[in-house]
């Protein structure tokens, strides 16, 4: 099992335990800035043609024909929906760049700072090797959300990743993109606009 999906599992355990109890207090509030309107929307714009759409568990997002999609049934232990790869490629396919989709029951609704310091300090003490780049807030289909861009290693491989998380209707939907690192910035720019196209149902 790739560690992207181990820590799936594990985030998935915490969350259920502690984002329904956890309070920020407004000092420890990471998001003091203004939030941006999705991932660089201009430079990004959602897609117009050659496109798919995936539609299931209250929202919709688009992805590029020459991507495949899997579909999964979230169960106790993972909670994805959905992996998105880009198709003809020749990865191995436990570090082929992908994007994961999870939706993810809570107690109650928790506020996205709430739930992005309990995914970061997920990354810090489980992925081994985790640096975070970039921690933000943005804001997605017109909703709070969250982006952490972040490294790590997945056995011998120094993966990058981008985490999008947002909270609707008492579930928390991640966007998860990994790749190698030095692949990771091919496929950013098609991840960005996948990202921006997300929107509730």
């Amino acid at each position: 099992m790739s560690s992207l999906k181990t820590l799936s599992i594990v985030l998935g355990i915490l969350g259920a335990i502690a984002l329904s109890i956890l309070i920020v207090k407004s000092s420890q509030n990471p998001f003091q800035n203004p939030s941006e309107v999705g991932l660089d929307i201009n430079t990004y714009p959602a897609f117009t043609q050659n496109f798919s759409e995936y539609s299931n568990y209250e929202f919709k997002l688009k992805y590029p024909n020459n991507w495949t999609i899997e579909e999964y049934q979230p169960n106790e232990f993972s909670q994805i929906v959905a992996e998105l790869m880009p198709r003809d490629r020749n990865f191995k396919a436990s570090i082929a760049p992908k994007v994961l989709i999870e939706v993810r029951p809570l107690k109650k609704n928790v506020a996205i700072a709430a739930v992005n310091q309990e995914a970061t300090k997920a990354i810090l003490d489980f992925l081994p090797n985790a640096k975070i780049f970039e921690n933000r807030k943005i804001n997605l289909d017109n909703q709070p959300a969250y982006l952490l861009i972040y490294t790590g290693l997945d056995g011998k491989n120094k993966l990058q990743r981008m985490q999008v998380g947002i909270v609707k209707n008492e579930h928390l939907y991640l966007i998860i993109y990994e790749a190698k690192i030095e692949q990771y910035k091919i496929f950013e720019p098609t991840v960005r606009r996948i990202i921006n196209s997300f929107e509730f149902l």
